[in-house]
C-alpha cells in the first residue's frame, strides 16, 4: 500500500547551485521547516546512513537510496515498523532554467493510515519546502556565476 504526493517548481537556479543546497544536509533546516537536523555518517551519496530529526520529535533513521549529483536523489525515513517515508527530487532542463520535481511517498502496511492522518500535512508543506529550496538555490551564486 502507498500514498503519494508530487509537486514541481520552475527555477532559474543552475543545477550546480540547486545541488549545492540539496547536498548540504546540515543546511536542510534552512529550507525545510519540518526538519530540525539531518546528520549523515558519510557524505550525501547513495547508501549513506544517518538520522533525521523532525522539529520537536525524536531522531528517525534516514538513508539515501539513490543519488545522482546534479540530477536527483531518493531518501527513505523509517517512520514506524509499518511505514516508510520515501522522498525524492529530480530536475529536468527548461529554457532558461529547469524544473524541480519533488515527491513524498508513504509505503508499507500502514501507508494508507499514515496517508490519511499525516498525508495532508505532507501535501501542504511540500510545495512551500520546494519553493524555499529553489529560492535558496537561486540566491546562491556558483563561483563560476560570480
Amino acid at each position: 500500500m502507498t500514498w503519494k504526493y508530487t509537486t514541481s517548481r520552475e527555477t532559474t537556479a543552475t543545477p550546480a547551485d540547486w545541488w549545492a543546497v540539496v547536498s548540504d544536509v546540515a543546511g536542510w533546516p534552512r529550507w525545510n521547516a519540518g526538519i530540525e537536523r539531518l546528520e549523515l555518517a558519510d557524505g550525501f551519496e547513495e547508501g549513506a546512513l544517518g538520522t533525521i530529526t523532525p522539529v520537536g520529535q525524536t531522531p528517525l533513521s534516514f538513508r539515501v537510496v539513490a543519488c545522482e549529483p546534479l540530477a536527483g536523489y531518493t531518501s527513505e525515513t523509517k517512520i514506524a515498523d509499518t511505514v516508510t517515508l520515501v522522498n525524492s527530487q529530480r530536475i529536468e532542463p527548461l529554457d532558461g532554467g529547469f524544473v524541480v520535481w519533488a515527491e513524498s511517498e508513504l509505503t508499507g502496511t500502514a501507508a494508507e493510515y499514515f496517508g490519511q492522518s499525516f498525508g495532508p500535512q505532507l501535501a501542504e508543506r511540500l510545495p512551500a519546502t520546494l519553493d524555499s529550496l529553489c529560492e535558496q538555490a537561486e540566491n546562491a551564486a556558483s563561483p563560476s556565476d560570480a
